[in-house]
């Protein structure tokens, strides 16, 4: 078979041919070409590089829905493109030039981190971002105001108030009533902050170096179970304790029991 023959099977068959060979057709049979390989890449062929600029946009489209890296090749994509691209995985408007607002919306919304690859985001992309991802503020440059602060350690997301340089007393009790366990990254938490760590949950008294009596008792209060994780138990927390505990049947207490012992293994 010579190799105008062979090059015909190919044009028939969408088989996949090399770039070079595919820059000497005519247009036409560029077109057949591309025709039979956008068949072949719907019906789940995997794309070259160097054809993705000649496909139809429904082809973009599933071709993107199947794998949102693949909008890396495309040249100038729509919208609609995009949009179909970062609803799937936000970190791809790294590969698109000038998204629109809509377009880095969708991004952010998708995975707040997506932050990193704007520039120059607007508010509204910026709180949607930290309501996602509270540690997306990490990436935005400029001091981010208070309320931006205040959605983002709302996210409920712990670590966040990790990336937050010097956080008011607010910022810090409001980060610690949406995850107590943010109270690992407070330096030297008021013992304001503490009660409102222990109060979302009585456990989280692990993180606290040294608790007043008061937030012994108020952990305790919200989970008795706390008192296993308290180094040094005032005699009153003790009390506490054990007149919560010994209402607990026995079955439950060994269930209860069972429950601290693995969990002090997993903080060690």
């Amino acid at each position: 078979m010579n190799s105008e023959a062979l090059l015909r099977q190919y044009l028939d068959t969408g088989i996949v041919i090399p770039s070079n060979q595919f820059y000497k057709l005519n247009n036409n049979l560029k077109k057949t070409y591309i025709r039979k390989r956008e068949i072949a890449v719907n019906a789940g062929d995997a794309p070259e590089d160097f054809e993705v600029r000649y496909f139809s946009e429904p082809t973009l489209l599933k071709m993107v829905e199947r794998n949102p890296d693949t909008i890396a090749y495309i040249d100038n994509p729509t919208e609609e493109v995009q949009l179909a691209a970062v609803n799937q995985n936000g970190f791809c408007i790294s590969d698109i030039h000038n998204p629109s607002e809509k377009v880095k919306l969708a991004a952010v919304q998708n995975i707040g981190r997506a932050i990193k690859y704007i520039d120059n985001p607007s508010d509204e992309v910026k709180f949607a971002a930290v309501r996602d991802e509270g540690v997306a503020i990490q990436y935005i440059d400029e001091t981010p105001t208070e309320e931006l602060k205040l959605a983002a350690v709302s996210s409920k997301v712990a670590d966040t108030i990790f990336y937050i340089k010097n956080p008011s007393e607010e910022i810090k009790i409001a980060a610690v009533k949406a995850n107590g366990e943010a109270i690992r990254w407070i330096d030297n938490p008021s013992e304001e902050v503490q009660l409102a760590a222990v109060q979302q949950h009585g456990f989280n008294i692990n993180n606290i170096k040294f608790p007043s009596e008061k937030v012994q008792l108020a952990a305790i209060n919200n989970n008795f179970n706390s008192y296993e994780f308290i180094k040094n138990p005032t005699d009153e927390a003790f009390r506490l304790y054990h007149r919560l505990s010994k209402y607990v049947p026995k079955e439950k207490r060994e269930k209860l029991d069972e429950n601290i012992n693995r969990i002090k293994e997993l903080i060690k």
